[in-house]
């Protein structure tokens, strides 16, 4: 890596190097004459090399360029600055419109294969599949395109039925078609399902095009190896690594077949030939170890007693029908660490392997291992890992806990029916486990819409467990999203304040409920106690209950005439301490607290201060926003800008604020919400979803109501703001302001 930056009459030159080099010469020219040349005999990563060069008359950067040349003069490397130029700026991307309204199966095509790529948090790529598919039910690209999703997924029956579409489609007028992907990707399909002959068949057309010679007779290979072939699982592997002589994985198969027949200074050679490409090749490792050239140690430190490791090497084994071989493996890992902390998926790949090596005594006794093993921090989500867990299902149909995880594993590639079903029998099995139920809720919940259910089974999970507080929490949400009193929720609260103080997401549930019941100096002074760390989905959350119970404690204050309290309360608020674990933005609003200042000093006769910060409460946005991330202008605040200018004695623009407020709810209020396409977030981390379009109304309606407040009709105000809270009892700013004494805006 080299830089080359002019400035100051010189030039500063910097080279960095990933591992030591000898020899190497750095140029640095002007116009093609060499003003600058310093032979290195020996650089490493350990220290950049830099160096700075008195220029004269200099000219612009891009009259120089740095080079950097090996012992034999050539070029490994060089720079030299662009002209400074006025380049035309490329067009804004664009958000694709929805399925129904595209052109074309091109485009629909390219959007779902844009969104696989790119992992688009709320459009889906199988929108966009089926609608072309709806278009033409025969098109290759999409048939393609949506069975490998699919078979991504874990449902390797519909994979397998569209690519067999696609195949049919590629071959209607020449047997041989150009691109044979769908050949292969069936051929996956078949082979996950166990259709092992007609998997065969399907790979081997696949080799009919270069492109996919080395994965499809890799594939070949590894079925003629389960068959017992292994002459013919040679000579395919060899086809494979003939076309990429760097895959790692088909050298590790090579080596293991020539292990098996016998061809044991070959394989040596192979093996280290392997490693001399990739020096962490596991099964280079693996079978050296096994040729008896390398001990198990060297393996076994680079796998790092990772479980996840472990499973991946005996995968590439046990699924090319090296079911010894991988089982040696896995025992590499199990004879390491006790039988308590062993990870249960460990034990059901050593069940799988058993029982295709025809073993079922060994086979039994690992399924209930594995079955009892601890499931703390245990998330499958392989593919392979599908198959195994169907298959101990399939030897145990009481296995409480292949439920459970095949639960997981189908819900994460948003499968939620079947997710939902071994959930089910998870808990039918096994009742007192609490995780399946609470799994369960969140699927009710988020994916039917159904809360009942969804209360019943998370209430279900935290009795099975009241020292979870990850559960509790998300009940005491769930009690949130339902419209529990203030009261009930709170109450519930302090009976496990145990696990209310374990999280801070919880504790500040807890402050808010505080608040909310106007307990504000417990509130406070719970705050002042804690200290807090920054989660994600967090920000702006504990800050906001800590101004909360202040300005609840100033206006009081306030009522009761005691101004400077108040002012001393108020003032606290625009300083955040470090105890809160966040800082302040540069652009936080402090209307509301800048125009209750004023009011206090007013109160005071300090006309001055009062004028002061009734200024400062005055300046902010000047259109509404629907502020739907934590780092947007609250557009309540403009009701308080509103009333400062009105204290300003400049009621035209006081009346505009307010009348702005109003217009943008009442325009806005029916609009269909979506999240922004480009958005890089979500704007809240939420346990349970939201609802959008009710979110926008009540924010919409609250506008309206604030709007309506500062005009003086208070009624009619008091009625929008009575309405937003029917819709739910969540909203500060709502509850607030329908308790916000007139005096104090007058």
């Amino acid at each position: 890596m080299i830089n080359l930056e002019i400035s100051d009459n010189e030039a500063k030159i910097q080279l960095y190097v990933p591992s030591p080099q000898t020899d190497l010469t750095i140029i640095l020219s002007e116009n093609s004459k060499v003003i600058y040349s310093k032979k290195l005999e020996a650089i490493s990563p350990v220290k950049a090399y830099e160096d700075s060069i008195p220029l004269n008359n200099v000219l612009s950067d891009n009259h120089y360029r740095l080079t950097l040349i090996d012992k034999n003069n050539m070029e490994i490397i060089s720079y030299q600055p662009a002209a400074k130029e006025i380049l035309e700026t490329p067009d804004p991307a664009t958000a694709p419109t929805t399925p129904e309204e595209m052109a074309d199966c091109e485009d629909l095509f390219l959007t779902g294969q844009h969104l696989e790529q790119y992992r688009h948090a709320t459009y889906l790529p199988e929108d966009y599949y089926l609608e072309a598919l709806k278009r033409n039910p025969n098109d290759i690209r999409n048939n393609n395109a949506y069975g490998l999703l699919m078979h991504r997924r874990g449902r390797f029956d519909i994979a397998q039925k569209h690519f067999e579409v696609a195949v049919k489609a590629s071959t209607k007028r020449n047997p041989n078609p150009y691109d044979s992907e769908p050949f292969y990707n069936l051929g996956l399909a078949l082979k996950k399902q166990g259709k092992l002959t007609a998997a065969y068949a399907a790979f081997y057309k696949a080799t009919w095009s270069s492109a996919w010679q080395n994965s499809g007779f890799y594939e070949v290979a590894t079925i003629d190896v389960i068959k017992g072939e292994l002459n013919s699982a040679l000579d395919h592997i060899n086809q494979s690594i003939v076309r990429n002589n760097n895959d790692i994985k088909a050298r590790g198969l090579k080596t293991a077949i020539l292990r098996h027949l016998g061809k044991t200074d070959q394989a040596i050679a192979f093996a280290n030939e392997t490693l001399a490409i990739d020096c962490t090749s596991f099964a280079a490792l693996y079978e050296l170890y096994q040729l008896g050239e390398s001990p198990s140690e060297t393996l076994t430190d680079l796998l790092r007693n990772n479980p996840h490791n472990y499973m991946e090497l005996s995968s590439d084994y046990g699924m090319s029908g090296l079911y010894e071989d991988a089982l040696a493996i896995l025992n590499l890992y199990t004879c390491r660490i006790s039988e308590n902390d062993v990870y249960p998926m460990i034990k059901y790949f050593e069940a799988y392997y058993y029982e295709l090596s025809n073993k079922p005594e060994e086979s039994a006794k690992a399924y209930k291992e594995a079955s009892e093993a601890d499931t703390s921090y245990c998330f499958p989500h392989r593919l392979d890992e599908l198959i195994v867990l169907e298959a101990g299902l399939r030897s145990n149909k009481e296995d409480a806990m292949a439920h459970y995880y095949l639960g997981n594993l189908y819900y994460d590639k948003k499968q939620y029916d079947i997710a939902m079903k071994h959930w089910h029998e998870s808990i039918e099995l096994r009742p007192e486990f609490p995780t399946s139920s609470r799994n369960l809720a969140l699927a009710y919940v988020n994916k039917k819409d159904n809360t009942e259910l969804g209360l019943l089974y998370l209430e279900k999970a935290f009795a099975n467990d009241t020292e979870d507080a990850r559960v509790f929490f998300e009940l005491d949400q769930l009690y949130r999203k339902l419209c529990y009193t203030y009261e009930k929720r709170l109450s519930i609260m302090t009976k496990y304040m145990n696990l209310v103080s374990k999280r801070d997401d919880l504790f500040v549930e807890y402050l808010t409920l505080l608040n909310n019941v106007g307990n504000y100096e417990i509130a406070m002074e719970a705050i002042n106690k804690r200290i807090f760390h920054p989660w994600e989905g967090g920000e702006g959350k504990v800050t906001a209950q800590y101004k909360r119970c202040r300005i609840e404690l100033a206006k009081k204050a306030i009522q009761d005439s005691d101004y400077q309290t108040a002012i001393d309360y108020l003032s606290e608020c625009k300083i955040y301490p470090h105890n809160l674990g966040e800082g302040k933005l540069p652009n936080a609003a402090e209307n509301d607290i800048d125009y209750f200042i004023g009011l206090a000093y007013e109160k005071l006769d300090d006309s001055s201060n009062a004028m002061k910060h009734y200024q400062l409460a005055s300046t902010g946005i000047s259109e509404p926003t629907d502020a739907m991330f934590y780092n947007d202008q609250p557009a309540d605040m403009m009701f308080y800008q509103g009333l400062a200018y009105k204290k300003l004695g400049e009621g035209n623009k006081s009346l505009s604020e307010f009348n702005r407020m109003f217009d943008f709810g009442e325009k806005h209020i029916h609009d269909d919400v979506k999240i922004d396409y480009f958005a890089v977030s979500l704007p809240d981390f939420l346990v349970f979803d939201d609802d959008l379009n009710l979110k926008n109304q009540i924010h919409c309606k609250y506008l309206m109501a604030l709007g309506l407040m500062g005009r003086g009709d208070m009624e009619t105000a008091k009625a929008y703001l009575i309405d937003c809270y029917d819709l739910t009892n969540n909203h500060q700013g709502v509850y607030f302001h329908m308790n916000l004494p007139l005096e104090l805006i007058a």
